[in-house]
């Protein structure tokens, strides 16, 4: 989301008190050890308002809606009748609405989809672009004011305060706020005021680094939930009822064999180009689909739906200058 008042605040401070001089382009490893409070103005919101709109989400996300309260949010997926991905978002519920939080690319056919669903409830859909201020977190110091204060937070918990909602990414570790721009202000200088700024670019580091793979305009309807291991994050249910897509989500859960899965690659040297790539080895044969990425210091980091068999056999070359080191299968994947 992007409101120029608090971009301009931001960038005026950072580059008066000279604190993002060192926060270059790091390592991963680095990059974690750093606090850092990130503008994320990649990101836009999509309000649902009215009396259906708890019932018409739980038609079409693969979340639990009777999970998503004033204190619990959940990471959700819509998907196609074919099960495959059209949107990833956060769902939260905040004030008198619900919400996703979604990358802001995919606004506006996310929007275009469910409107196409949402003509027999009573709700409002509603794009929210520039009202409202999304950052995020990291913490690198446990002991800090803002640590103290989410140190008892749980996974996907939120804390609501008037006019801004905090939601724990990463327990421990990373952050998202959600709020007007008076409010982040004012929580910028009670907490934030010593943190580096880093930008979307290490934020989506980070999101690889922890096998948060989402769907932006490019890579949507590419995907099926199981291949970007949303079964083992929360972020589908399979104790509710039906929703699009549903059938052939559960089929895959209870009686499909996974072929395929969310690998972290390590690709060297670092590429320019690589989002949406197809890799393929020295003979041609395929082995995944880039599902996102991003450069640090050493090498391009990519999140890729790849082949199992493929990457349990070892690294390999795209051609005789670019390797590709599959690291641990990511945590979420095991």
């Amino acid at each position: 989301m992007s409101d120029n008042q608090w971009q301009r605040y931001l960038q005026d401070y950072h580059d008066k008190n000279q604190l993002n001089a060192s926060l270059k382009v790091l390592s991963i490893a680095e990059l974690e050890q750093q606090d850092i409070i990130v503008d994320l103005a990649d990101r836009a919101m999509l309000q649902i308002s009215g009396r259906d709109s708890s019932s018409f989400l739980q038609g079409q996300l693969t979340c639990n809606l009777e999970e998503v309260t004033q204190t619990a949010s959940r990471r959700a997926a819509h998907c196609n009748p074919k099960g495959r991905i059209l949107l990833s978002a956060r769902c939260l519920q905040w004030q008198d609405s619900i919400y996703l939080l979604l990358p802001r690319c995919n606004l506006e056919p996310s929007l275009n989809d469910l409107k196409r669903y949402a003509v027999f409830y009573q709700l409002e859909l509603t794009a929210m672009t520039n009202e409202i201020v999304c950052i995020g977190i990291n913490i690198a110091d446990p002991i800090s004011q803002f640590a103290r204060r989410v140190i008892d937070l749980a996974e996907d918990e939120t804390i609501q305060q008037g006019q801004y909602i905090i939601i724990n990414e990463i327990p421990r570790q990373r952050y998202l706020i959600i709020g007007n721009t008076s409010a982040i202000i004012e929580l910028h200088q009670q907490y934030f005021t010593e943190f580096k700024l880093g930008s979307t670019d290490h934020w989506r580091l980070l999101n690889i680094d922890s096998g948060r793979a989402e769907i932006v305009a490019r890579n949507r309807g590419l995907f099926t939930p199981h291949e970007l291991n949303y079964q083992l994050s929360n972020t589908i249910s399979f104790n509710k009822g039906c929703y699009t897509g549903q059938e052939i989500i559960a089929r895959m859960q209870h009686r499909g064999q996974l072929k395929k899965a969310l690998w972290h690659a390590v690709i060297t040297p670092q590429q320019a180009e690589i989002s949406a790539l197809q890799l393929s080895n020295l003979v041609g044969q395929a082995v995944g689909q880039v599902v996102m990425a991003a450069n640090d210091n050493i090498a391009t980091h990519a999140l890729v739906c790849a082949q199992n068999s493929a990457c349990q056999n070892g690294d390999f070359k795209l051609d005789k200058t670019i390797s590709v080191a599959w690291q641990q299968l990511l945590p979420t994947a095991q």
